[in-house]
C-alpha cells in the first residue's frame, strides 16, 4: 500500500492519481486483514516491520534480511567499462514508469550538459504503447528484456535508482553492489537497506544534487573504486543467502516452539504487500 500512497502523491496524470488513491485504500484494508489472520508476518526490513506494526498492535512480526546470490552476481573484471548509465526496471508498471520519466525529464538533461557523450541504458519490459517514452529521448538506449543482465552491469559506469515512488527493498541495489557497480539512489530508492551515504552508495533527493552525484562518479574513478569495494564487502557480509536461510530457520523454529504447528500458512510481507506464502519445507 505504501507504493500506491506515493503513486497517488506523485503521479503526473490526474486519472492515475485517482486510481492510485482507491488502490491504496483497498490495499491498506487487505494488508491489515491478512496480517491479523497470520500467526506471524515476516518483513524484509525494520522499516517494513514498523509499517506493519502500525496496522495493529496485535500483529506479530519478525525481520528477515534478504540475500543476493554472490556466486551468480559477481564482477567480471575482463569486461571494460563504457561511458554509460544503467537503469533496471519494468516500465509496464506505472510507478516505475513515473520514476523513469522523472529522471529523463528532470535529471538527465543536467547530466548531458556536463557529459554529452554518456548513454543511458534501460533494461526491462516496456509495453509497445509506451515506446514513445524512448523515442522522445534519442540519446537513451532501450534494450528491453535480456536473458542475462550481468554483461550490461559489468560494462556500465554506474546504475541509478531515481525513485520517488517505491516501497519495500530494492534487490537490484544489492545485485549492483555484488557486481561492484556504483549506485546513485534517492532516499526512497534505498530505504529498508542499512546503507551509508558516501560509503556504500551515493544518496540524493533533489534534481540538481542527484545529477551532480552522477557526474562526480562518471568523472572520478577513485571514488567509484572506493565506493564499490566497501559496498561489495558489506553485501558479502550481511546480505547472503546463507544468512537469510539461517535466519528463516530460526523464525520457523521459534514458531514451532510457540506451538504454531501450521508453519506452511505463515504470512509474508513482500515489497510492501501482504501475500500468503507456502513454506516449501512444510510436510517434509
Amino acid at each position: 500500500s505504501k507504493m500506491m500512497e506515493r503513486y497517488c502523491q506523485n503521479a503526473s496524470n490526474a486519472l492515475e492519481r485517482i486510481y492510485a488513491y482507491f488502490q491504496w485504500s483497498k490495499l491498506l484494508r487487505y494488508e491489515r486483514k491478512m496480517c491479523l489472520d497470520s500467526d506471524l508476518v515476516i518483513t524484509l526490513s525494520r522499516m517494513d516491520e514498523d509499517a506493519v506494526r502500525r496496522l495493529s498492535s496485535e500483529i506479530k512480526t519478525e525481520v528477515l534480511a534478504i540475500g543476493v546470490d554472490g556466486e551468480y552476481f559477481k564482477p567480471n573484471h575482463e569486461v571494460g567499462k563504457k561511458d554509460r548509465i544503467l537503469y533496471l526496471g519494468n516500465l509496464a508498471f506505472p510507478p516505475v514508469r513515473e520514476n523513469v520519466l522523472y529522471f529523463l525529464n528532470e535529471i538527465w538533461p543536467l547530466i548531458r550538459q556536463s557529459r554529452p557523450d554518456v548513454k543511458f541504458l534501460i533494461l526491462g519490459n516496456c509495453p509497445l504503447n509506451k515506446h514513445w517514452i524512448i523515442r522522445k529521448f534519442p540519446d537513451v538506449v532501450f534494450l528491453g528484456e535480456v536473458e542475462d543482465i550481468r554483461p550490461y552491469m559489468d560494462s556500465s559506469m554506474l546504475t541509478v535508482v531515481p525513485h520517488r515512488i517505491a516501497s519495500g527493498v530494492r534487490f537490484k541495489i544489492l545485485e549492483a553492489m555484488a557486481m561492484k557497480l556504483p549506485v546513485v539512489s534517492t532516499s526512497i530508492g534505498c530505504e529498508g537497506l542499512e546503507v551509508v551515504d558516501g560509503e556504500h552508495l551515493l544518496i540524493a533527493d533533489g534534481v540538481v544534487s542527484f545529477a551532480r552525484k552522477v557526474i562526480s562518479l562518471l568523472t572520478n574513478e577513485k571514488m567509484r573504486t572506493d565506493l564499490t569495494e566497501k559496498a561489495f564487502a558489506w553485501v558479502r557480509k550481511k546480505y547472503t543467502w546463507e544468512n537469510a536461510d539461517q535466519r528463516l530457520n530460526q523464525i520457523y523454529e521459534k514458531l514451532l516452539r510457540a506451538g504454531k504447528r501450521d508453519v506452511g500458512s505463515t504470512g509474508v510481507e513482500m515489497n510492501g504487500r501482504k501475500e500468503r506464502c507456502k513454506n516449501p519445507m512444510a510436510g517434509q
